[in-house]
């Protein structure tokens, strides 16, 4: 079927059906046109295959219809140019949540990304400023660990980056990681999660710290020797057979947000309930710094809600947090002074939801039915809970084994001792 080009046609716009094209072009004698009463004339294009002298409002004769699928219910067309199509949705990422769709960078890196060079010392580096809620490029040596990683046991807010490196290597089996980005190099597919440094240095690694970490392992040797040097431990870093791998290693996709807050419901349920989990402890810290900055009535629901776990153990789990730092804070207890390297957290929150235990360190039978608060403990019942965390985790520095070898059925058997 033929259309020609007709501006301003009342019925069908632009463009006029004109029926089967013909087999050749024949003349055809020039008439004029007739057109609507108070109607524009419909101006044939130039171009036409053949000239019409029907109304723009007399559709020319169509092929007969092939049978189709039955229309879609739709609300009726009340003239006018046909409506449009409705748009397809746009496909969401997998790795970030609705609220965080991101907005891909340009091909032109200037749109997305201005770069500017200060003096640092005695050399020149470059810096980036990037627009919230956008994909880009950026180098690693700009990107910064986070020393609020709920990943890092005891206390990191002051610690090196040799002793953050160092903890995530004992903890995050990194040594897996450094043998897998050695030999594949790095697979830039998911966004590491940052936003602005507060020391207006870099960009500050929100979701992605261990990724990070082994990538400065295998591009600063100097760094693995402080870290043996100053925290005893002997990191071996797998030789890269193919020098093209390095290149992988310079710049990483990043995804920036304005604040913690707008990243933390993503970050919790990928480690949380996701592929990539923590064990109980980093999700409890998790979860009891996102309750710290909004003590809402509802806000423990909200956060089991947002990472996809039950609000009871939720709540066992930051009362526990907040049981920790006390004894830290008392000068009673480290976590890193535990006996053995493994941490089992669910030994302290599920004691502290046992009535033996709650009688001795003198927690009344009813605090479950409160929000959580700092400082659960009385003053007075302070040795009972260093003697608790003792016979739990043990101490290194004294060493003292502990009491409890597995949950099921030591700590049951040590609250019926007490």
């Amino acid at each position: 079927m033929v259309w020609r080009s007709v501006p301003g046609c009342p019925l069908y716009g632009d463009r006029v059906p004109q029926g089967p094209a013909p087999a050749a072009p024949r003349p055809v004698p020039h008439r004029p046109p007739v057109h609507h009463q108070g109607s524009p004339p419909c101006a044939a294009a130039p171009n036409a295959a053949r000239p019409s002298t029907r109304k723009c409002s007399e559709p020319a004769s169509l092929p007969p219809p092939q049978p189709g699928p039955p229309p879609q219910p739709g609300p009726p067309h009340r003239g006018g140019a046909p409506p449009a199509a409705p748009r397809p949705p746009h496909p969401r990422p997998g790795l970030l949540p609705t609220n965080m769709t991101p907005t891909p960078a340009p091909s032109h890196t200037l749109a997305a990304k201005r770069r500017s060079s200060e003096y640092n010392g005695d050399h020149e580096v470059e810096t980036i400023t990037m627009e919230p809620e956008t994909i880009t490029k950026v180098k690693t040596e700009l990107l910064r660990l986070d020393r609020l990683n709920p990943r890092l046991l005891g206390e990191s807010k002051h610690e090196s980056d040799e002793g953050i490196i160092a903890r995530l290597y004992r903890s995050a089996e990194l040594d897996e990681l450094l043998q897998s980005i050695s030999a594949n190099g790095y697979m830039d597919i998911e966004p590491l999660v940052v936003m602005s440094n507060p020391d207006n240095n870099g960009y500050l690694v929100l979701e992605g710290n261990r990724r990070l970490a082994t990538l400065r392992l295998l591009q600063e040797p100097e760094l693995v020797r402080k870290i043996e040097k100053l925290e005893g431990l002997k990191i071996r870093i797998p030789v890269i057979k193919n020098v093209s791998i390095n290149d992988t290693f310079k710049e990483v996709s990043v995804y920036r947000v304005n604040s913690r807050e707008d990243a933390r419901a993503f970050i919790g349920f990928k480690h949380i309930n996701g592929l990539k989990k923590w064990d109980a402890f980093a999700k409890a810290r998790y979860a009891a710094e996102w309750y710290r900055t909004n003590k809402d009535t509802r806000q423990l629901e909200y956060i089991a809600q947002s990472i996809g776990d039950r609000h009871d153990t939720i709540k066992r789990m930051v009362y526990a947090i907040y049981v920790l730092e006390q004894a830290r804070e008392e000068d009673l207890f480290y976590v890193e002074d535990r006996y053995h390297t493994k941490f089992s957290f669910s030994h302290l929150y599920t004691a502290l939801s046992r009535s033996q235990y709650m009688e001795y360190i003198g927690l009344d039978s009813t605090w479950r039915s409160y929000d959580p608060s700092p400082d659960p403990i009385p003053n007075k019942k302070l040795n009972e809970l260093r003697q608790i965390l003792v016979w739990i985790y043990g101490s290194k520095k004294d060493d003292l084994p502990p009491v409890v070898k597995s949950q099921n059925p030591d700590i049951k058997r040590l609250g019926e001792v007490i």
